[in-house]
């Protein structure tokens, strides 16, 4: 119940976020109720971190370099090097293209711990400031910083309130359980 309340409080933060209708959605945490993702790669490592060659060969694929909008679920978190899944990505792709990283800030490692249960994978936690800093390395420029959902508890008036209200509030924003960095290749 809270993991398909947070699936759809994520979908309602990405089609704020997501401003066309081609997107491709590379995850590490399987698939997200998303209408306007036309095609999308699920990059589910089973014990271990995913090769970051893999990763980069994949973004640089003429399906992710024709789409408007990459969405990476999870997938930098998942993968042994960052910079290398990263290099080359921001050359290949146009300068309108969005990459839109999503990861989970740390407090709420235990919550996902909860929610995952058996199928747990080898990840890093990565701080925002690092990955932010790593895109830049890359090529990108990070257009917009974002949280989303302080309230994880699925009650209807109350959690919608909380998290589209409160969440952008400078305290309530590093409460957020998702980050969210939107960026673009210089």
């Amino acid at each position: 119940m809270i993991r398909a309340f947070l699936r759809r409080e994520l979908a309602i933060l990405l089609r704020g976020i997501t401003r066309t209708s081609t997107a491709h959605l590379v995850s590490a945490w399987g698939d997200l109720p998303l209408d306007d993702v036309r095609s999308q790669h699920s990059f589910q490592p089973e014990s271990q971190l995913a090769s970051a060659r893999s990763l980069a060969n994949h973004l640089q694929t003429k399906t992710v370099c024709q789409a408007d909008t990459v969405i990476l679920l999870g997938a930098l978190n998942n993968t042994d090097d960052v910079h290398t899944a990263l290099s080359g990505v921001a050359d290949a792709w146009s300068p309108d293209t969005r990459l839109i990283n999503i990861s989970y800030f740390r407090l709420w490692r235990p919550l996902i711990r909860l929610l995952r249960g058996a199928r747990q994978r080898q990840e890093v936690w990565i701080p925002t400031d690092e990955i932010e800093n790593l895109l830049e390395q890359a090529g990108f420029e990070v257009v917009e910083r974002r949280s989303g959902v302080v309230f994880p508890l699925p009650i209807p008036v109350l959690a919608r309130f909380i998290n589209r209200w409160l969440t952008p509030l400078p305290f309530f924003r590093w409460l957020g359980i998702y980050s969210v960095i939107v960026a673009r290749p210089r």
